[in-house]
């Protein structure tokens, strides 16, 4: 009995053997695992890059009551916008979109502190002066 090795043909029209076809064959599967996985770290990378806020922040020296202080933090975020996920003891808080923002009353040390954290720094900016604005009697 005869055998006969059937052979390939490959990409530029050369006869090879199926043991170098397959060799071939995984070497353009190595190339291509590594060009998925390359451009799957790249995208991964380029989101976690654009998923870190700007934060603006700016204070004020204050000569009210914390009670006072914490009533007009609260209306000045409700006036921008912002949605009251709660509230603590020092702080209010907001939030409307991927915008979050916090005025900390500091009244016994005689000032208030705003924070404006989201992806676009010239809204940051805005939202701050909106508060600061909206905070003062």
């Amino acid at each position: 009995m005869r055998q006969v090795e059937i052979g390939l043909i490959d990409y530029y029209g050369v006869g090879i053997s199926p043991a170098e076809g397959m060799e071939q064959r995984g070497e353009q599967m190595k190339g291509l695992t590594v060009g998925i996985l390359g451009a799957g770290l790249f995208l991964s990378l380029a989101g976690a890059a654009q998923s870190y806020p700007i934060i603006s922040t700016d204070w004020n020296d204050l000569q009210i009551s914390q009670e006072d202080c914490l009533a007009r933090a609260e209306k000045a975020i409700a006036q921008n916008g912002f949605k009251s996920p709660g509230t603590t003891k020092t702080s209010r808080h907001g939030y409307r979109g991927p915008y979050t923002v916090a005025i900390r009353c500091a009244a016994p040390k005689g000032f208030v502190f705003f924070i404006v954290a989201g992806p676009d720094g010239d809204l940051t900016d805005k939202y701050l002066t909106g508060l600061k604005n909206d905070f003062e009697p």
